[in-house]
């Protein structure tokens, strides 16, 4: 089983309009809600991939009722830890000439005893899990070292650990030595304070990480595909061209054909391949963290995969 664990859900309201006038009546001529967060658009596509999931994090409210109502339908393990806050709604507004607009909310405020509540309900499910993914932002109240201490019980129980957040998170949680992390080119640059252009760049910055007692660091590179660098290897993938329809939730994607590949004891050749396809399927898509088998396959196909000396 995958583990996903999203610890400020949202619900996700999308609106697609003609345009936008501030100030003035829209119409709106679609509407779509549904659960998000980077940790269940992960859960979304392991699930699409055929792979068991469960889910956790924190939720609370109408709004996390909602979300549980979601995880239900979709027939995933509900884990998630009540709280007393009302979980966020995050809202994208979709233009007609393609732009997109995001008014998030900041989320519900998670108390002492709630993340330990969390915390000692955790190894529990752990002791199921061959893969843990560890995705996006912390909610507010959240110690910056949570995540860190996350990553501690899943090494404890030889659970692989994924990591894919920023910030303070980031820095504290890979102090806990996880097994991957993925950061794209921004949150490099972002953490490293320098400009990461290339996967050359990419890769120099994935050895320091690794130094830090990283297992091992993949770069997602949008159209460039992305490096997976471990300290005596780097593997490269390079994606087809394709008309991006919505690229929202590729890293997401990314994460779960990651996390699959790895659950099922596939190589990391094999890993990488799929984790790139399934972020590049998604951009193909309107739906955040979505995949079309047929399309998968198709971009596999034409995925080029190498490997060389660290």
């Amino acid at each position: 089983m995958i583990l996903t664990i999203t610890a400020n859900p949202a619900i996700d309201a999308r609106y697609f309009l003609d345009s936008l006038k501030v100030g003035s009546v829209v119409r709106c001529n679609k509407t779509n809600k549904t659960a998000g967060g980077k940790g269940l658009n992960v859960a979304r596509v392991v699930d699409l991939l055929g792979q068991s999931v469960a889910v956790t994090g924190f939720i609370g409210g109408r709004n996390g009722d909602f979300i549980r109502e979601e995880v239900q339908k979709a027939g995933y393990q509900d884990c998630f830890i009540s709280i007393a806050g009302e979980t966020r709604i995050c809202l994208g507004i979709l233009g007609a000439d393609g732009t997109q607009t995001e008014i998030l909310e900041k989320g519900p405020q998670v108390t002492k005893a709630e993340q330990d509540e969390f915390l000692a309900e955790l190894p529990a499910v752990l002791k199921e899990t061959e893969v843990v993914c560890i995705s996006g932002s912390l909610p507010a109240g959240v110690q910056t070292d949570f995540y860190q201490q996350v990553i501690e019980k899943a090494k404890v129980l030889g659970v692989k650990v994924i990591l894919d957040t920023s910030g303070e998170a980031f820095r504290e949680g890979i102090l806990a030595g996880p097994d991957f992390i993925k950061p794209n080119r921004e949150e490099l640059s972002a953490y490293f304070g320098r400009s990461i252009k290339t996967k050359e760049h990419a890769v120099e910055a994935a050895k320091e990480l690794i130094e830090q007692g990283v297992g091992a660091v993949a770069v997602s590179l949008g159209a460039e595909g992305a490096v997976l660098v471990e300290k005596n290897r780097v593997i490269s993938v390079e994606i087809p061209q394709i008309q991006v329809v919505n690229p929202v939730g590729s890293g997401d994607s990314f994460v779960a054909g990651l996390a699959t590949a790895l659950a099922k004891g596939e190589n990391l050749k094999t890993a990488m391949g799929l984790a790139c396809a399934c972020g590049t399927a998604n951009a193909l898509e309107e739906k955040t963290g979505w995949i079309e088998k047929e399309k998968l396959d198709q971009i596999l196909k034409n995925m080029i995969v190498s490997e060389k000396k660290a």
